[in-house]
């Protein structure tokens, strides 16, 4: 993954962009540890990494593949293909279930769901404390901190090469915590995923090898305090 004059407004007129990077690279298979105060854009700079925001003015290489230079179409496949996100919002459906979830990953990926990823999507949930009761539980029916382990499921039953996660411990007990770090760490290094997790708890630090503050690399005097960053 590579950045290259990204710079980045949600005003377009305002010349003080939120983010902006010169440069930024992270080799395949490294595990990033991202943290900076309320407002600095990390959010944002995630929401640009997956595609889900657009800059004109940056060069974002995601597997070799330039993200400005694909249609919001082309974006939507690639990111369900290769990229797994697990952000603030869980983004669940709330009427189906926790499987059905999880399956839903495989379809926007245009993947069968076969017997072997059902196996794993069980494996994932009962790994981060789902026990099988819940499995056919519609999402609203769970609690805040069940979503969350959904939703951090569904983001690795595709294995993806580059997951994205966004404070994914924020409503996790320490237990869980520790159990969701531990499953997470294992299977990105088993797959050699490419890792960028966002968190304000410096004392999940431990389990990476780089750890960036966003105001080393993010140049912009722009401020993002009034909005989720």
């Amino acid at each position: 993954m590579s950045i290259r004059d990204l710079r980045f407004s949600y005003d377009n007129k305002n010349h003080e962009p939120i983010i902006e990077i010169p440069e930024w690279s992270v080799a395949a298979g490294e595990q990033i540890f991202l943290y900076g105060p309320s407002g600095s854009g990390k959010s944002t700079l995630l929401n640009l990494l997956s595609g889900i925001l657009t800059s004109t003015e940056d060069s974002i290489k995601i597997l070799n593949q330039s993200l400005n230079l694909m249609s919001e179409r082309q974006k939507d496949k690639f990111r369900a293909n290769h990229i797994g996100l697990v952000f603030q919002q869980f983004n669940l459906i709330h009427y189906l279930s926790a499987l059905d979830n999880i399956r839903l990953a495989k379809h926007f990926a245009n993947a069968p769901f076969r017997k072997k990823d059902d196996s794993r999507a069980k494996e994932l949930l009962h790994a981060l404390g789902i026990n099988k009761a819940l499995h056919h539980q519609p999402a609203s029916a769970l609690s805040t901190g069940q979503q969350q382990r959904v939703a951090i499921a569904r983001s690795l039953i595709n294995t993806p090469e580059l997951l994205i996660v966004d404070e994914p411990t924020s409503a996790l007990d320490s237990q869980s915590r520790d159990a969701f770090m531990t499953l997470l760490m294992e299977t990105v290094t088993q797959h050699n995923i490419t890792l960028i997790f966002v968190s304000h708890d410096q004392s999940l630090t431990q389990y990476f090898s780089r750890i960036v503050a966003l105001q080393d690399i993010n140049i912009a005097k722009g401020d993002l305090s009034c909005l989720s960053a």
